[in-house]
């Protein structure tokens, strides 16, 4: 049986502590100023009570559930890259507005030319899978709901990622973004999604650089995006607690 709302609950009771109150003026009958007071604080009560009632907005979704939500496209994209012999980690290429995921079949970048529509990559610079990244929706969205722009520099790119994070999404209660070199490290405590991770993890961590989840790849497609530079995911590392470290490389040159 689903749980009674808080905010219902207590505008229910704001509403009955407004008609005690009123009850014991009418009953007392002392026409006094205690009365009076009685009166006011009464229909305080069951005006906020009514407030509380009709602008709740009802409970949130469960984030234990939801996180599972995009577990499967992850384990399912990956099983088949490893199928086809495909063992490398994501990599995040901007193209114009959009960012395309291409997971190598090695270490070598597969050739990709603008508005590539493939799917299996080849070619004599090596081979590879084109998808879609699970990010790229959200990235979308942010930038139409929210208006989200990305800068070019690092530090502000990196500021741009948490307040994402934390202020926007609100999938963690703290994030750190912090570059060094060609590497970027993305750090979130209080991570709320953090059971799809353990749940992906359990198939094989190796799904967490071939073809990361949403959060992670949102990560990396807003660097790729605001540095215009292909950047990988090489490395994630996830606490049951609720802490999740991502480490991305950024290669220097830009992207064709």
């Amino acid at each position: 049986m689903k749980a009674v709302n808080d905010y219902t609950l207590a505008g229910g009771v704001l509403i009955a502590a407004s008609a005690v109150l009123l009850a014991v003026t009418a009953l007392t009958d002392r026409g006094d100023l205690t009365s009076a007071t009685l009166v006011l604080a009464g229909a305080s009560c069951f005006i906020a009570g009514v407030f509380v009632v009709t602008l709740t907005r009802g409970d949130p979704p469960e984030t234990g559930a939801v996180s599972l939500l995009p577990a499967g496209d992850a384990i399912n994209v990956s099983r088949m890259c490893a199928d086809l012999g495909v063992q490398g980690d994501a990599w995040f290429i901007p193209d114009g507005p959009v960012v395309r995921e291409v997971i190598p079949a090695s270490d070598r970048m597969p050739a990709l030319a603008p508005d590539d529509p493939r799917t299996w990559l080849t070619g004599s610079g090596g081979s590879g899978v084109q998808v879609v990244p699970s990010g790229a929706p959200l990235l979308g969205y942010l930038r139409e709901s929210s208006g989200l722009r990305l800068p070019p520099d690092s530090p502000a790119l990196g500021n741009a990622v948490i307040e994402v994070l934390t202020d926007v999404l609100e999938v963690a209660d703290e994030a750190t973004a912090v570059r060094e070199g060609e590497s970027v490290f993305v750090r979130l405590r209080g991570y709320r999604l953090v059971s799809g991770c353990l749940a992906v993890r359990k198939e094989s961590p190796k799904c967490c650089t071939m073809h990361p989840c949403p959060v992670c790849s949102l990560v990396a497609c807003m660097y790729a995006s605001g540095l215009s530079r292909p950047v990988s995911v090489t490395r994630v590392d996830v606490d049951p607690s609720g802490t999740l470290d991502l480490t991305l490389l950024v290669r220097e040159e830009p992207a064709a």
